[in-house]
């Protein structure tokens, strides 16, 4: 008796408890459901490109580079975001990645001078020389803005690149130019050598046999180009006094 008791009351209380454990269930289920979105979520694109922002203005460029890479798998079309990342990756001599991200700026800002530029010198640095020549020339033809020191690097690279293809008139042209105001500065004195010699070589690439004469040649060159034409002659004597042939 007592047994068929107890499976009586068993069965009237069973229908209540069930429905109460399986309220408690789809309560719990949910709540964790709804806890573990608003764990999941996302950072918007103004929190996270806000971060990167400061992070660069911070100096901390590699955590920027990170943050700024966040913010355009959010918003790919974002311009100023990829010229950001660029820059940052330039000024860390991380070439080839900074090659990448100029490029994506530039499909979506094809007039952009001076992103051409720095193109064209990631390029340049990592020895992809064909392009980079091209590169900066377009960066020059839009134009770099009254960035002078910009214009200077640009010129001085797109005279190498012109020296190495054999175009030496054109390199001249552009080294006549920077010596106005760099006409004692070595690098510019090498390159007007290599030019005035016709030398088809990057000054890394130069034969150390050659770099007196480059010297001299340069030196000479260098003083034409600013109308110092005494001193040139001095230089260009000597250069064919020590090599006659």
């Amino acid at each position: 008796m007592s047994r068929e008791r107890d499976r009586g009351t068993a069965r009237k209380v069973s229908p209540g408890l069930a429905t109460s454990l399986i309220v408690c269930s789809l309560v719990l289920i949910l709540g964790v459901q709804a806890y573990s979105q608003v764990q999941e979520t996302p950072p918007s694109f103004e929190d996270v490109s806000q971060r990167a922002i400061a992070a660069m203005e911070a100096g901390e460029l590699a955590v920027a580079v990170e943050l700024f890479q966040q913010a355009l798998d959010l918003r790919p079309y974002w311009v100023e975001g990829w010229w950001y990342r660029a820059t940052l990756l330039y000024d860390q001599d991380r070439y080839a990645e900074a090659q990448d991200s100029f490029r994506r700026l530039l499909t979506l800002d094809e007039k952009n001078g001076p992103g051409w530029a720095l193109l064209g010198l990631s390029e340049y640095q990592i020895k992809e020389y064909d392009r980079a020549l091209e590169s900066l020339k377009i960066g020059m033809q839009l134009g770099l803005g009254q960035n002078a020191q910009m214009v200077y690097v640009v010129r001085y690279h797109m005279a190498l690149l012109l020296n190495r293809f054999e175009e030496f008139e054109a390199a001249i042209s552009i080294l006549n130019k920077i010596c106005l105001t760099h006409s004692e500065n070595p690098k510019i004195v090498e390159a007007v050598g290599i030019a005035v010699l016709r030398l088809p070589f990057l000054p890394s690439e130069l034969p150390p046999n050659l770099r007196e004469s480059v010297l001299l040649a340069g030196r000479g060159g260098a003083l034409w180009s600013t109308n110092q034409l005494d001193e040139a002659e001095k230089y260009y004597t000597q250069l064919a006094d020590r090599y006659p042939e």
